[in-house]
């Protein structure tokens, strides 16, 4: 919802009766979302006793760009809102260095895997998402967007407000990778008004965005005040 200050208080009370990745994972994206305070946020993961904890870390250097380290921190992400394997992910880090050649050898074994997972899992919408992200690494427009839309089918916001949520982000991305920006600003513009994990400091700092840095209406968007509406 936006609030926080109390998020904040609320991760720091948890952190109290559980040091897990986790929590603390969920401690530094408030941070960023806030404030956009990178080494806020990496101090927090550096207080830890994780180490190079993935997630913790292929987030933090993603955010600072640091593109090289986010190969050997690379590892499968599995929760309730996303599956993303280990190749998904590497052949996101090699996106993001511009090593077409690698990231469509990555890209090409999670499609397989995500083939395989939806034939046994068919209305599992983190599979059409995550294959969504695999085809867009590959530069395959329509195969990307059709499975983000897809994802946002079986998981609509008003089924599950949280998850929901997660699936328009993952189109919003995938809109962003295809080249589609005036279909992400509209994305942007309506996730800015719903309880979501996006707002302005984090459209500043996040690299995904950086084509959209010099257009009006991006800026724009960057000066508005949005209101959450619940």
């Amino acid at each position: 919802m936006r609030r926080y200050p109390e998020a904040i208080e609320f991760f720091d009370k948890s952190l109290l009766l559980d040091q897990n990745a986790e929590i603390i994972y969920g401690k530094i994206q408030t941070i960023l979302l806030w404030k956009g305070d990178l080494q806020e946020a990496q101090k927090i993961a550096e207080s830890t006793g994780f180490g190079l904890n993935g997630y913790i870390w292929y987030s933090l250097f993603y955010y600072n760009r640091q593109y090289e380290k986010l190969i050997p921190v690379a590892n499968k992400l599995e929760t309730q809102f996303d599956y993303f394997p280990k190749t998904l992910n590497i052949a996101g880090a090699y996106f993001f260095n511009s090593n077409i050649p690698l990231c469509n050898q990555y890209a090409d074994s999670a499609i397989t895997e995500f083939n395989l997972k939806i034939k046994e899992s068919p209305e599992d919408d983190r599979y059409y998402a995550a294959l969504g992200y695999a085809w867009a690494f590959k530069g395959e427009k329509k195969k990307a967007i059709e499975n983000a839309q897809k994802a946002v089918k079986l998981k609509p916001i008003k089924m599950d407000a949280w998850q929901g949520f997660m699936k328009e982000l993952d189109l919003l991305r995938i809109y962003m990778l295809t080249g589609e920006y005036d279909l992400a600003m509209d994305k942007i513009e309506f996730l800015m008004t719903i309880p979501c994990d996006l707002s302005i400091p984090l459209l500043k700092m996040d690299p995904i965005f950086d084509k959209l840095r010099e257009l009006p209406r991006f800026q724009k968007i960057l000066t508005t005040e949005y209101k959450t509406n619940y």
